[in-house]
């Protein structure tokens, strides 16, 4: 699950992939590096403006509060390296 997440290069890509796998399925790991790799494909070519407007987005997607809810979920399981990219 890993190689599909970091291969995945859009944002809509990634928040795709992690609900139609599903909470159940993905594990600590899976949920912090699903985070990175969205704000990093969210960053990705866009200005301080855009990147807000970006960001902005994303707190409506109901994927992306998804997303924040498993990061919730799993956190106590997070050590240092999976901190980081959270």
């Amino acid at each position: 699950m890993n190689s599909k997440i970091s291969g995945a290069a859009r944002v809509d890509d990634i928040l795709k992939l992690v609900t139609m796998t599903g909470e159940m399925k993905l594990n600590y790991i899976h949920v912090a590096n699903a985070m990175n790799k969205v704000v990093r494909a969210a960053k990705r070519g866009t200005s301080e403006r855009s990147w807000k407007l970006e960001g902005n987005r994303l707190t409506q997607d109901p994927r992306f509060t998804q997303l924040i809810d498993m990061v919730r979920a799993h956190c106590p399981s997070f050590g240092a390296r999976e901190g980081a990219n959270v």
